[in-house]
This record gives structure tokens, C-alpha cells and sequence, in this order.
């Protein structure tokens, strides 16, 4: 029969259940006993709670539905005698003909597990007497509060539930056994963990889940051992300015296959003449804190303290005693381990007005647990203190010591008030404090080298990352051996040794040098002249002789039959005014335009000697940096050997910039008409720079496209920048889009593709295969229509019924499977955004638009690989903005930068380039 503590054990751990089901004899455990002596105590306070509610004239014996009565009773422990089934529902409210379950519980907080525990005995409730039940009532804590929850969104997870039990029943096959929360109480924990550690299963190290196992089955990885062979150490991007890292199971598992301690990372560990070790006990749910170890070292002794308090109005009592401690102390250390402490120490700095020890318990704390977690990796299966203090040698005067086991010593202590219980909680809280002190020591020693050379203790900087790499710098064993095998590099004899001897590379070498110095060659020079004073207006001026200044202009002249170097120079004297004595230049020589690296703090002021580029070099530069993928170094090789123009790439750099900003009003008019259209298509991806990571937001329509570049993935900017937009929002189904104040439509070939992976991931599923069908048959059609007619709404209103129809079949649908319900869930989430289309003239039911230029953008990112700087990508995404937006209207994009116009909208016809000279 399949009773109460099966169908619990099921939904916890089905291997529990198949162990029950074949009556395997376990050991319970002290905590699973004291919790039925607890909830057998409250539910006849239960009981008594509920018989005071109705009434005793409203408690029936023999559940009847009375349809027209208007008075709620209740029914007390109803049992469920269904086929296999023998259960006990704690009680049973009958109002106006509709049942209400009831579960008690005597834990302070509810989870999903006890919701879906009431919606399976509903269920089976609804199977035996063919009636309906919507909700659920759950009891729960010791002041008797209730919750009352609609049953109908737990249905298929419960029909999988009842399924998957029937199954284990009818067919006899052993569950897949893993390790999981519940085992710690479980009263199979001794055998399963045996089992598990014969198996090295990877569900014995606590960092994994249920869907890492998934993962790492996938790939074959079904131990700790194989799971040990996947460490790879990479190299860390020194350009990323970062501490943070993700945790390597990998690692952990490579620490337990050693057997040795392995450093990732070096953690800080607070230095001072006085450490305070804490160690706090108390109630599971934080309410009560009965319990405070204290072990203070300093230089030359130890003293212990343990604060006791035997009910909840003594708790400030011992409260008061640590912050004497602490106000005694003030320059010590606090170290804690975990978050219960940390909580406890929130709670102790809440009830406290003394600012000087908030501050004091605030900054001085330490949680040594979340230093370790990421950098260092104990040959232990979790990260518990108990584990780690073991595998260090330390050891518990109990053997059964635990934090679930204190609070079953603390209830005996409660309920016998027996002094030995307390002194066994005293010297448990108190060897903590010591198990704590010995891994604070250990770190210590770490990290001030004193166990380098300890075989037990491994860092991860001393692996090689290049050990795999064909190209790698040789380790060399003497000096000698180290100056022969350098000197043996091509390069080196080449430039050293072989040029004094070889003739022929003497002459390249001369060759080289000559090619290095090139002479600017002028092709006109120009005069610049003026006639009259510039301050008085007086023709009455004379030329200074010897006093000239000479503006060069780098440039290219492009024609129907080429390109060319095209260098023009601008003299001009300055003059003196015979009337006011004022020296000046003639204005004209100002007003040239070219680009050169002047300082903005000097605008105006000219050098007698100065050097920049023209528009249509600066263009050509930009074509080749932007359309051909041509890199800076290849742009300034270019230049010296086909035009003779000696710019150096880093000045190249400096004309992307000047570009960028000569564009800046274009990519306003961009977004401005972006904002202003009927739709906008929108998508992000990450980029990697030099010294950090952001995200590339691309928003496009048929005409327009820009890119920018955000620190993060945060789209809260979104609704400053979206603010005027009236269109729809094409976009795929993240989240951040969610929040915007505008029609949006979810790009459908996203759902599509998952759709059909999670169709060939689980071929077998006919409940996931009719979704797909129906949803693609709707589709198809609809597709259809537009191939015929166009995106016109006129013509989509004959699919809108089928839309509906289809969406209504699926809420109505009764589906089992995991997977099926999960896809369901989802579209019908989105079901107001999946076919706005249909509402719309011209817009697009996908979003290719953002993710075709999401593609331009990824080419150059496979490019740079993370060199590039936030100021060189902003520059390059406002010149990627325009050229794409060239591309969409069909104009030309060289043409377009030679003719210098600003503005997409100006009448002016772009000259092709055979007309530009």
C-alpha cells in the first residue's frame, strides 16, 4: 500500500520511497524523531483549533455534499482508500458543496514541496469520489497560520508525481540514487552514502545539482574521478581587472582525487594582535538565539566564553555579554563561518543602539566560509566545517555532533532539563569555536609561505598554463645553455650575425632604412594672402620676410582610374600693421579644414610647421578599417608602400576618432528616425575589452541601424531612450524587454529553433510533439498569407480566430510531461506578444534585421579578441552605424563619406565616385 510517507518520500527522493516500497530497515535519526514527537504534539492543538472554528455541531463523521447548505463544516483525519492508495488528508472542509483540504505543518514556513504534497492527495481525493477541488488550505507553525492556495498551476507537476510512483510500483525499477538536501535527516543516509561512495557518484559533492548531473551526463561524466580529469587551468586576461571567479567543481573534484588542498586564489586574511572566534546556536528558524561561543586568542593565551540563555527573555541577556566582550576588544577580529552567523550578528546589531558596536561588528567581521568557497578547494565533499576540520585532524568529543543534532540536544534539554545535555551543547558550541581557529591558522600559514613546500598543499599559479601549447618559451637549466638557444633565433642572426657577412642582406638592410625615411614630396602649393589689417581694417600693412608658416595636407585623390598621393601646402606670412603695430595672420590660412592631433585647449593657435590629413584620406582610411577589416598596423604598411605617406598607426587610431565625432550628428538623425518609425528590431550581445566586459545593443528598422555599447546587460536605459517610441518592439524573449511601455512582438523563429531542439531532444514525447505540430501548423498559414499578399493586416484578420483558438486549446490542455508543461508555460506567457503582427501594417514577425547586424558587429569582434578600448569601440560603433545604414538604404558608403554631407535627409545628390577628384 502506498502510504503517507511514501508519497512524501517520493517527492523528496524517490530512491527513499523504492527503499520503503521493498521495506529496507534504516536507522532513524534523533532529528526525524523529534520532529513526529513535535508535529504529533501541535496537531492536536491543530485538532483543537479547527473544532473551535466550526463549531461541534459542524464536525461530521461521513463526508456528504449538501449543495444548498450555506454553513462550512468539517471532517477531522479522512482517509483516501484508492486502489493502491491508503491516505490521510489532516481534514476536509465541506463549504457550499466545494472541498477544501487541509494540510497541518509544524514548520514556520512553507515551501513547494508541501503544496505539491496536498495538490497529489487532492487529486487522488478527485479520482475516488469524481468531484472537483480548486484549492488548498495548509496550517502551519506553532501559531496556527494559514495559507490557502489555488491547486490548478501544481496539476501536471502532481500527474507526473502519481505517474512516475505507479510506475516504480508496477515495474519494480530502482530510481537513480543521488545525494541531495533531505539526506542529512533521512534514515537511509548511511547506506545511500556508502553506495555513493563505491560509486565515486558526482551527486556526493554538494556543489551539484540536479541539473549539473544532467549536464555532465551528457558528456559522459558520471564520476569524481572523470570529473577530476576536466580541470584545465587557462589563462587568466590579464586585461580584465577582475578577483571575481566562477567555482570549479572540476577543481574540487581534482582536490579529492590528490587528496590535497588546492589554491586558487590568494584570499586576505585580516592580521591583528587579537582574534575573536564565534560560533552562535540556535533554532532552525533564526527566532531564538540560546547559545554564544566565544574563543579569544591573543599572543600569549586563549580564553573561552559561553553564553547561555534558557528562554527567549534571556536572549538579551547574552547578548549584553558579547558586546562586553566585543566593547573590550575593539581592535580584534571577528571571524564567523557562514550565513547563520552572519545572521545572528545582524539580529544582535538590530537590537543594540550603540553605534560604536554596530560599527565594530559591522567592520571587523570576517566570514571565513565565503573567502574560501572560490579559492581554496578542500579534499572534502562540501565546504563544511565539520568536514574541513576533519580532513585538518580535528575531531568532536561527540561523535554524532552536528548543527541538526544540537537542536535535538537543545529540545531534550528543554524537555528533561538534564545539566549533561547542556554541558554536551557547551562543548560542541565550544569545539567549533576551536574547529574554526585551527582553519583560520592554516590560511594563515597559506598565505605568509610557511607551507609552500607542503605536499598537501598545491597552488594552482605554480601549474603551467601552456603545458598543452605546441609554441612555448624553454625552460633552460643553465645560463650557457640559455644564451645558445636564443642566439639561435631566426630574427637574432639575421639582424646580428648574417648581415656582416651576407652582402645581399646588407643591401636589403640599407634598402629597409631608406624606405623608412620617406621625404614628403609637395604636389601644389598654395599662397595664402591678405590685404588689410585684422584688427583695424587697414590696407596699410607689411609682410614679415623671415617670419612664414607652412601648413602640409596629407591626402589621396581618387578618380575613375585610380587613386593617388595628393599633398598640398599652404604658405602664408604674417603681417604687421604700419597704423596699429597689430601682427596677424590672414584669416583664410584658419579656415583650412583637415585633421590633425591639435590640442583643444590651443583652438586657433598654429605652429609655423604643421602636418595633418585631408577628407579623403581620412575617408579612405576608414573604408579600409571598416569595410575590408583592414587592421591599423596593415593600414600604416599600405600607406608606406603604395603612397609613401608615413602615418603611424597610432595616429590612424587618432583619425577613426576624429571620424567618429565628424559623424556624430548622423548617428543622431539615425536614432531620431529609429524613434520616430512604425517598428524598431532590437538585440544585444556581449563584448570582451581590454580591461573589462559589456554588452552591444543594436536597434535597426529596413532603413536605419545603430549600435551602442553598455557596461552591462541592464535595460533599464531603455526607457529613457524609448521614451517618445510609439511602434511596436520586435525583440527575443529576454526578459529586460519586458518593462517597456509599447507593443512588442517576440520574435518567432527564436521560439521556433527551441521548439524544435526540445522536439529532437525528446523525439518520444507525443504531448511536446502536438504542441509543436499545432503551433507550426498556425504558423505555416499564416506565413503563407504573407508570402501572397504581404505583411498586411487586412489579410491577417482570418488567422486571428485560429490564434485564439489555439492558445485557448492549450491553457485547457491537461499535460503530464515535464517538458511538454514547461514549453506550454511558456507560450502561453507570451501569449499577447507572439502575434501583434496580425494588428500591423509591415511589421515583421521576426527580428533578422537586429541579428543580422548583430553578425556584422561579431566579425569584427573575432578581430580585435578583447584588445580594444570603450573609446576606440564607441568610435567604431558610430561609423559601423552609418555604414550599415548605407548598406539598408542602398547607397553607397564611399560616396557617401567623400561627399561630407552629415545627414541622410539632405536633397543633395552623393556624387559617385568616378565624379570625385
Amino acid at each position: 500500500m502506498i502510504t503517507n510517507e511514501i508519497i512524501k518520500s517520493f517527492i523528496i527522493c524517490k530512491y527513499k520511497a523504492y527503499n520503503m516500497l521493498n521495506s529496507v530497515q534504516g536507522i532513524k535519526k534523533d532529528y526525524e524523531l523529534m520532529q513526529t514527537e513535535i508535529a504529533n504534539q501541535l496537531f492536536s492543538k491543530f485538532a483543537e483549533n479547527v473544532k473551535i472554528r466550526f463549531g461541534d455541531e459542524n464536525q461530521i463523521v461521513d463526508l456528504k455534499l449538501v449543495h444548498n447548505e450555506k454553513i462550512s463544516k468539517i471532517i477531522l483525519e479522512y482517509h483516501i482508500n484508492f486502489n493502491n492508495y491508503d491516505l490521510l488528508v489532516d481534514a476536509i472542509e465541506v463549504n457550499c458543496g466545494r472541498l477544501i483540504p487541509y494540510l497541518f505543518l509544524m514548520k514556520e514556513k512553507i515551501s513547494k514541496y508541501y503544496k505539491l504534497l496536498l495538490t497529489v492527495k487532492c487529486l487522488l481525493f478527485t479520482k475516488m469520489n469524481n468531484v472537483e477541488i480548486d484549492s488548498g488550505r495548509i496550517y502551519y507553525g506553532k501559531d496556527m497560520k494559514t495559507l490557502k492556495f489555488k491547486i490548478q498551476k501544481l496539476i501536471p507537476e502532481c500527474l507526473r508525481i502519481i505517474s512516475d510512483l505507479e510506475n516504480l510500483i508496477s515495474f519494480k525499477l530502482e530510481p537513480v540514487l543521488c545525494q541531495n538536501n533531505h539526506c542529512k535527516i533521512c534514515e537511509y543516509e548511511e547506506l545511500c552514502h556508502k553506495k555513493l561512495v563505491e560509486r565515486d557518484d558526482l551527486s556526493l559533492l554538494s556543489s551539484i545539482d540536479e541539473k549539473d548531473l544532467k549536464r555532465y551526463e551528457k558528456k559522459g561524466i558520471f564520476t569524481i574521478k572523470q570529473l577530476s580529469y576536466t580541470f584545465k587551468l587557462r589563462k587568466r586576461n590579464e586585461r580584465v581587472n577582475t578577483r571575481n571567479h566562477p567555482y570549479y567543481d572540476s577543481l574540487k573534484a581534482l582536490a579529492l582525487r590528490e587528496r590535497k588542498v588546492y589554491v586558487f586564489d590568494k584570499i586576505e586574511i585580516p592580521n591583528s594582535e587579537t582574534k575573536i572566534f564565534l560560533d552562535c546556536e540556535g533554532d532552525t528558524e533564526n527566532s531564538f538565539i540560546y547559545l554564544i561561543g566565544i574563543l579569544i586568542e591573543k599572543k600569549e593565551s586563549i580564553e573561552k566564553y559561553s553564553f547561555w540563555a534558557n528562554t527567549k527573555e534571556e536572549e538579551s541577556n547574552i547578548f549584553d555579554e558579547l558586546y562586553r566582550i566585543i566593547n573590550s576588544h575593539r581592535e580584534a577580529k571577528i571571524f564567523y563561518y557562514g550565513k547563520y552567523d552572519w545572521r545572528v550578528l545582524k539580529k544582535i546589531i538590530s537590537q543594540t543602539n550603540n553605534v560604536s558596536i554596530k560599527k565594530i561588528i559591522s567592520e571587523n567581521s570576517v566570514d571565513i566560509l565565503a573567502k574560501i568557497r572560490r579559492n581554496i578547494y578542500f579534499p572534502t565533499y562540501s565546504n563544511s566545517l565539520k568536514e574541513i576540520a576533519r580532513f585538518m585532524g580535528f575531531s568532536w568529543t561527540d561523535i554524532q555532533a552536528s548543527g541538526l543534532q544540537s537542536v535535538v540536544w537543545r529540545y531534550e534539554w528543554e524537555k528533561l532539563g538534564d545539566i549533561s545535555i547542556k554541558k554536551k551543547l557547551i562543548t560542541y558550541n565550544s569545539e567549533d569555536c576551536e574547529a574554526l581557529q585551527l582553519l583560520v591558522r592554516f590560511l594563515v600559514e597559506v598565505f605568509n609561505n610557511e607551507i609552500q613546500n607542503n605536499d598537501k598543499v598545491a597552488f594552482i599559479e605554480h601549474m603551467d598554463p601552456k603545458e598543452n601549447q605546441t609554441f612555448k618559451n624553454m625552460t633552460y637549466a643553465t645560463e650557457d645553455v640559455k644564451i645558445i638557444t636564443q642566439g639561435a633565433y631566426f630574427q637574432y642572426q639575421r639582424n646580428k650575425i648574417y648581415w656582416r657577412t651576407n652582402e645581399n642582406i646588407k643591401k636589403i638592410k640599407r634598402k629597409n632604412e631608406k624606405v623608412n625615411k620617406i621625404k614628403i614630396k609637395v604636389n601644389k602649393t598654395i599662397l595664402i594672402k591678405t590685404n588689410k589689417c585684422s584688427l583695424c581694417k587697414s590696407k596699410n600693412i607689411s609682410k614679415i620676410e623671415n617670419d612664414i608658416f607652412k601648413i602640409t595636407v596629407l591626402d589621396l585623390r581618387i578618380s575613375q582610374y585610380g587613386i593617388k598621393k595628393w599633398i598640398i601646402q599652404y604658405d602664408a606670412h604674417r603681417y604687421i600693421c604700419n597704423n596699429c603695430e597689430n601682427r596677424f595672420l590672414p584669416a583664410e590660412l584658419k579656415k583650412i579644414k583637415y585633421y590633425s592631433r591639435k590640442d583643444p585647449k590651443l583652438r586657433g593657435y598654429i605652429k609655423h610647421k604643421q602636418e595633418g590629413i585631408g577628407h579623403t584620406l581620412l575617408v579612405w582610411i576608414i573604408h579600409q578599417f571598416l569595410v575590408n577589416y583592414t587592421t591599423f598596423r596593415s593600414i600604416e604598411k599600405s600607406l608606406k608602400y603604395y603612397f609613401k605617406i608615413p602615418l603611424d598607426h597610432r595616429q590612424i587610431w587618432e583619425v577613426k576618432r576624429t571620424a567618429a565625432t565628424y559623424y556624430n550628428k548622423t548617428f543622431e538623425e539615425i536614432l531620431q528616425n529609429l524613434i520616430k518609425g512604425k517598428y524598431i528590431h532590437i538585440d544585444e550581445t556581449k563584448v570582451k575589452l581590454k580591461t573589462t566586459s559589456g554588452y552591444i545593443w543594436v536597434f535597426s528598422n529596413m532603413d536605419e541601424v545603430i549600435y551602442l555599447y553598455k557596461p552591462n546587460r541592464e535595460a533599464a536605459f531603455l526607457k529613457d531612450l524609448l521614451k517618445d517610441f510609439k511602434g511596436v518592439l520586435i525583440s527575443d524573449f529576454y526578459p529586460g524587454y519586458d518593462s517597456l511601455d509599447c507593443p512588442k512582438q517576440k520574435c518567432l523563429v527564436h521560439l521556433i529553433r527551441d521548439l524544435n531542439d526540445t522536439l529532437l531532444k525528446n523525439p518520444f514525447n507525443e504531448e511536446l510533439k502536438s504542441i509543436v505540430v499545432n503551433f507550426g501548423a498556425l504558423l505555416r498559414n499564416i506565413i503563407f498569407t504573407s508570402d501572397k499578399y504581404g505583411l498586411k493586416r487586412r489579410h491577417f484578420n482570418k488567422h486571428k480566430k485560429d490564434v485564439l483558438n489555439f492558445f485557448e486549446d492549450l491553457k485547457n490542455s491537461n499535460i503530464v510531461t515535464e517538458e511538454a508543461d514547461k514549453l506550454r508555460k511558456k507560450i502561453i506567457s507570451y501569449d499577447n506578444e507572439l502575434f501583434t503582427f496580425l494588428d500591423y501594417d509591415n511589421v515583421p514577425w521576426n527580428n533578422n534585421n537586429a541579428e543580422y547586424a548583430i553578425k556584422q558587429f561579431a566579425d569584427y569582434r573575432q578581430t580585435v579578441k578583447g584588445s580594444i578600448t570603450e573609446k576606440g569601440l564607441v568610435a567604431y560603433l558610430t561609423l559601423l552605424s552609418i555604414y550599415q545604414t548605407c548598406n539598408y538604404k542602398g547607397i553607397n558608403f564611399l560616396n557617401f563619406l567623400l561627399s561630407k554631407q552629415k545627414y541622410f535627409n539632405k536633397k543633395d545628390k552623393i556624387k559617385s565616385m568616378n565624379n570625385t577628384c
